[in-house]
């Protein structure tokens, strides 16, 4: 069905944000950058390693802990961005199913910034 989701959105110009294996991929990419094949379990384990006090999904509070203390605001942002256009570089845009890793949350972040930078 991911196929035909992005059919129906570029039919009907309206952009998809995916990250593959799991979203958590975007997280992970705060820290540091991979592009061997990985999987969604494995991802979680190496962000429970990464969150104080284990990983945990819709975590209230992982939005701070990525955007980080005053000296570091938005550095940890501006590395997931860089490490996923990297991994866009190594991918065939045509084959989103079998680009693993990889993610394109990292637009959307962009454009959310956009609205909110003065």
């Amino acid at each position: 069905n991911i196929s035909r989701a992005f059919q129906l959105g570029n039919h009907n110009k309206i952009k998809i944000a995916y990250s593959n294996d799991s979203f958590e991929l975007w997280y992970l990419l705060h820290f540091n950058y991979y592009d061997a094949t990985i999987h969604r379990n494995d991802i979680i384990k190496k962000l429970d390693g990464l969150v104080p006090g284990g990983y945990e999904k819709n975590s209230k509070n992982m939005y701070s802990f990525l955007r980080g203390n005053d000296d570091e605001e938005g550095e940890k942002q501006k590395d997931a961005i860089r490490n996923a256009k990297n991994l866009e570089k190594i991918h065939d845009p045509r084959d989103k199913l079998n680009n693993n890793p990889s993610t394109t949350v990292y637009k959307l972040v962009e454009a959310l910034n956009q609205l909110i930078e003065p």
